[in-house]
């Protein structure tokens, strides 16, 4: 498999991509604390059917950190493709990167082949207080009185990563992502990043492209409402729940993950 690596400046940042594969282009954008790595079950494998763009998003992986100035992931996203000259992509997202596929959808209804939130859920819900507040104050705690490997360890049992550290196919991996995390910086600075869309979820009955949603079974409580939120505001959208998965379904169950993501693309 050739594979096409570059640092590129776009959006007045530097961003790590990789590219393979012939075809379609689909794009796998990571969630939090996470880089491009956490697709490594997914990009080879699929790149025998698609144009494969992964990419380490602002702040995270080998990608700048922010400075100061506003930005939005759905806006690097694009300058990304204008770079690329791809006209079009399925655009997958886990997490934080779930959302902001969402706000690229919202955006970019041209550029959008299909649309997959993992683990995800749109801007605009009602507030509520979630279950990992209480572990994110000890994080934060720790990270601000003993640094980083302190903070790291506390991450392992965190809901949304404690799942895939407990597999034994992903625990290996998902502590060396947790120990390498490059945006632990929001731990002490606010991220000037933002939503383009702040209010996603009153828009996206304007969402015409096939979506699939994709859940685990084992995700923290919040993530069932708010993924039920896509599938019942989008006209097109299907779920899928993850048996016995927490929040990292691909890096979890990869065979499961990929057979669900491949029969919906080849349905498209």
């Amino acid at each position: 498999m050739d594979v096409k690596s570059e640092l590129v400046n776009i959006n007045g940042s530097r961003f790590y991509y990789e590219i393979a594969g012939q075809g379609d282009t689909l794009v796998l954008i990571h969630g939090s604390s996470t880089d491009t790595r956490m697709w490594d079950d997914q990009f080879r494998p699929f790149s025998e059917h698609f144009q494969v763009l992964r990419y380490d998003m602002r702040g995270h992986g080998q990608s700048d950190q922010p400075t100061d100035e506003p930005y939005s992931h759905a806006s690097d996203l694009n300058m990304l493709l204008e770079h690329l000259d791809i006209k079009k992509a399925h655009v997958a997202g886990l997490s934080s990167g779930g959302t902001a596929v969402i706000d690229f959808a919202l955006l970019h209804p041209d550029k959008t082949s299909s649309l997959i939130p993992i683990s995800a859920g749109p801007t605009g819900r009602p507030s509520t207080k979630s279950s990992t507040h209480e572990i994110d104050k000890a994080i934060r705690l720790a990270f601000n009185t003993s640094g980083k490997p302190a903070a790291s360890k506390i991450a392992y049992e965190h809901p949304v990563f404690n799942p895939a550290v407990m597999n034994p196919l992903s625990s290996k991996r998902m502590k060396q992502y947790l120990d390498e995390a490059k945006d632990w910086w929001r731990m002490s600075r606010k991220d000037p990043g933002n939503f383009e869309e702040p209010s996603q979820i009153t828009r996206l009955n304007e969402i015409s492209v096939p979506t699939l949603v994709i859940v685990g079974e084992l995700d923290i409580p919040e993530m069932g409402p708010a993924s039920d939120s896509i599938v019942n505001g989008i006209p097109e959208a299907r779920k899928v729940s993850m048996l016995n998965c927490g929040h990292m379904v691909n890096m979890e169950d990869p065979n499961t993950f990929n057979r669900i993501l491949l029969e919906f693309l080849r349905q498209i």
